[in-house]
């Protein structure tokens, strides 16, 4: 057997088991809400997490759905800029003024290039996120992983 037919056979099968996790899973209360009877979206988070050497499981915690969209959550940026060898520091606090703030700031291993990502309760405001129950209870996280998020 050529090595392209044993590749073709090998993702072949890994599809297969990725279908047949999906329709278990979907039925399973401890997957993220979004995932829950939608096995469909579960293989398509399977999928995309194997670019990143993920399982199916790690991928349904390191993707969630907004408005319909599947997005890579920051955590999971964070990680995998940190696998690849680069540093992240992060820190936030207030300004004189009352202002809220994260910092995200960034520093690649390979180039030494450096940058710094703010995120402000001032930019949360203009994008409608304040009143929002997670903003008002964990003012500070939602900071920082939008920094996060703006960095990576």
């Amino acid at each position: 057997m050529n090595n392209e037919l044993v590749t073709t056979q090998q993702a072949h099968n890994q599809f297969q088991l990725i279908v047949s996790q999906a329709e278990i899973l979907a039925q399973s209360r401890i997957v993220p809400a979004a995932y829950r009877k939608q096995s469909a979206d579960i293989i398509a988070a399977g999928l995309a997490g194997q670019s990143f050497g993920w399982d199916v499981m790690t991928s349904l915690r390191n993707y969630h759905v907004i408005e319909g969209s599947a997005s890579l959550r920051p955590e999971a940026m964070l990680g995998l800029v940190r696998r690849a060898g680069h540093s992240v520091t992060l820190d936030f606090g207030e300004t004189s003024d009352g202002v809220r703030y994260a910092n995200a700031h960034g520093k690649r291993s390979d180039t030494g290039d450096e940058h710094l990502a703010v995120f402000t309760t001032e930019d949360a405001k203009r994008a409608g996120l304040l009143g929002k129950k997670n903003w008002s209870q964990y003012l500070d996280s939602m900071l920082t992983w939008r920094a996060v998020s703006a960095l990576c």
